[in-house]
């Protein structure tokens, strides 16, 4: 166990620790139980637990949260952005997007996997990080249990006893720093914890995992027997050079090797894989580029998100593309046959839109 906490712990892991110790191993779904459905990490709080067991419990692990709350900036679209401070200094940030009409109060939350990003990808501002470190399993689950206290502590909040995935949280993302795929063990370590029947049972259909096209992480992931979750893909170019330019993993895997790896990856029944496409202005967004999107997808179950561009900083080198063109963009998809979604990025008034997470150490400053 080498996570700094026990907040990463598999029902599996926690019997095994159990079993170890000479104690019976369903003691380990009794305590998954209590801190993933009830939200306790107080072990003397775990009644149906001997006293002995559970001061054995709190004398060797770690209950302490390995993420503390430093910010919390809310936007006038709903979306709230959680800075959290990681217990080596550094800052990390997840989002709270709500759903829309009447789902309004179902809400997706979009989490880190990494600090920082080594990948690069010229729109987006986690790049200007640089790649800090890989984020554990517990720092992971860390964000969906801040999260889902914040949302309990509200004036409106409701008792973490229910089933987050029957109320107000539906959607897990891992959309936000870093790039999934480079730090697979913890997220899968991540999923399997927050997708168990005994805690918060999130349904694996409303899990997503984004990559950036890491083709020995995709390669991976598909030999994984375990994962039954969504895949998305950052796309954003069907070209090389125009991919290499705004992403330079593409150098190292290029389009020919990704859509390889998508080919080959297992999907359920009705089980479709989402290009994520970021229209930027004369640079992705002519008829042409969407010609070139519908050849590299043709033979693949998709479906498209063409997604806003929010720029970052004073000097960004790119600009949103045109409604026009946008318009005849999403036309042109449309009439090969693909469904496309003109997804609406929430929290860009915070910088908490796609390709907007960053940190440093100023925004530990007070807001």
């Amino acid at each position: 166990w080498s996570d700094p906490t026990c907040l990463g712990w598999t029902p599996a892991d926690w019997r095994t620790w159990f079993s170890t110790r000479g104690r019976p191993g369903f003691r380990g779904d009794q305590v998954f139980t209590w801190i993933h459905r009830f939200g306790v990490t107080d072990p003397s709080a775990m009644t149906n637990l001997s006293k002995d067991l559970r001061e054995e419990l709190a004398r060797e692990l770690v209950w302490s949260g390995p993420l503390s709350v430093e910010r919390v900036q809310r936007s006038f679209d709903g979306s709230i952005k959680f800075g959290f401070g990681t217990a080596d200094g550094h800052l990390i940030e997840s989002v709270l997007i709500p759903g829309s009409g009447r789902d309004r109060r179902k809400y997706t939350v979009c989490v880190s996997s990494q600090i920082g990003c080594a990948l690069g990808c010229t729109f987006c501002a986690t790049a200007t990080m640089g790649f800090l470190r890989d984020l554990s399993a517990s720092e992971i689950v860390a964000q969906i249990h801040e999260i889902l206290r914040f949302m309990a502590a509200e004036p409106d909040g409701w008792d973490l006893g229910e089933r987050p995935r029957t109320q107000w949280l539906t959607n897990i993302v891992y959309m936000g720093m870093g790039e999934p795929l480079l730090n697979l063990p913890a997220v899968l370590q991540s999923v399997a914890v927050l997708s168990d029947p005994a805690g918060l049972d999130f349904s694996s259909r409303r899990i997503t995992i984004s990559t950036a096209g890491w083709v020995p992480g995709l390669r991976e992931l598909a030999g994984h027997p375990d994962f039954a979750g969504q895949l998305a893909i950052s796309l954003h170019a069907c070209d090389d050079g125009i991919r290499t330019r705004l992403m330079p993993v593409n150098r190292r895997f290029p389009l020919a090797d990704l859509r390889e790896a998508l080919l080959e990856f297992p999907l359920p029944a009705r089980r479709r894989i989402t290009m994520e496409y970021i229209l930027l202005a004369d640079v992705n967004d002519s008829p042409a580029h969407a010609r070139a999107l519908v050849r590299f997808c043709s033979g693949l179950r998709v479906k498209i998100n063409l997604i806003p561009y929010h720029a970052y900083g004073p000097a960004s080198q790119f600009s949103a593309s045109p409604p026009a063109r946008k318009a005849a963009f999403t036309e042109l998809l449309q009439a090969s046959g693909l469904t496309v979604i003109e997804r609406s990025s929430a929290g860009a008034d915070i910088d908490a839109a796609c390709g907007q997470l960053a940190s440093s150490e100023r925004s530990r400053e007070p807001q």
